[in-house]
């Protein structure tokens, strides 16, 4: 009984997911489990989850420990939402309210951003790729962050101990490229050691660690509102850790 609850909850949830636009469902319309995975089109499914979260609706989102499988779907992540033999139709009405809420909240333009402050999500929407940099004082490198799927290949030039040009390409959430563009701007045309001394105040903040001048993290200051959110933290942090090896690797070729 259990278990034909659980796929009747499943089965329910994929085929009114189906049904809504912008949503992909992955799998089967057969429900074998209380499993569907989905993705919003256009929002990270950590944005996803985050929204969900805030209204009180718990869902996973990231690789679910099938990383080859999440490349295969050409995507970086996707939302798995799990049922039970105790959850109801109420429950399930609630869900899918809360998915188009969240589209809406995502894909049409707002004035009040609810999960993150206006500043994030402006850089976000400048968060640009562009050609990375190669040649003599070039360095590079490339991270990711496996909770969340963010992926980031940064380069910068280095001349004269300062930091002269930056190139990056970066692939996932909204905190993640927020996050990304701020480090560039701060970042140019500082020496290595200010830029060392900005990404220690940033790993402060994000530690909720009272610090001196925190000024100096200008616009980057609005990602203190991410520690709200925890599982977050490793994506804002991602840039600055990137740009930190870069800049060891750097000093030690120039010794």
């Amino acid at each position: 009984m259990y278990k034909s609850t659980v796929r009747c909850w499943a089965k329910k949830i994929y085929n009114r997911l189906s049904k809504l636009d912008d949503v992909t469902v992955y799998g089967s319309t057969i429900r074998d489990t209380g499993i569907v995975t989905f993705n919003i089109n256009g929002i990270h499914a950590h944005d996803v989850a985050s929204a969900l979260d805030l209204r009180g609706i718990a869902v996973r989102a990231g690789y679910h420990c099938a990383e080859p499988l999440i490349k295969a779907l050409h995507t970086n992540s996707t939302v798995r939402a799990s049922t039970y033999f105790y959850n109801t139709e109420n429950e399930i009405d609630r869900f899918i309210e809360a998915i188009n809420l969240t589209k809406e909240f995502f894909l049409i333009p707002m004035d009040i951003n609810e999960i993150y402050q206006r500043t994030i999500m402006d850089y976000a929407i400048k968060a640009h790729n562009n050609s990375l940099l190669s040649g003599l004082n070039t360095y590079q490198i490339s991270l990711n962050n496996p909770t969340c799927g963010d992926e980031l290949t940064l380069s910068v030039l280095i001349s004269n101990d300062k930091v002269c040009k930056i190139a990056y390409q970066a692939d996932g959430c909204v905190i993640f490229k927020a996050a990304t563009a701020m480090m560039d701007k701060i970042c140019l045309g500082r020496s290595i050691s200010e830029i060392k001394r900005l990404e220690y105040q940033f790993s402060q903040m994000m530690m909720q660690k009272d610090i001196d001048d925190i000024e100096n993290l200008g616009d980057a200051i609005a990602l203190q509102s991410v520690v709200k959110l925890p599982v977050r933290i490793k994506c804002a942090m991602l840039p600055w850790k990137a740009i930190y090896q870069v800049l060891n690797e750097g000093e030690n070729n120039a010794r």
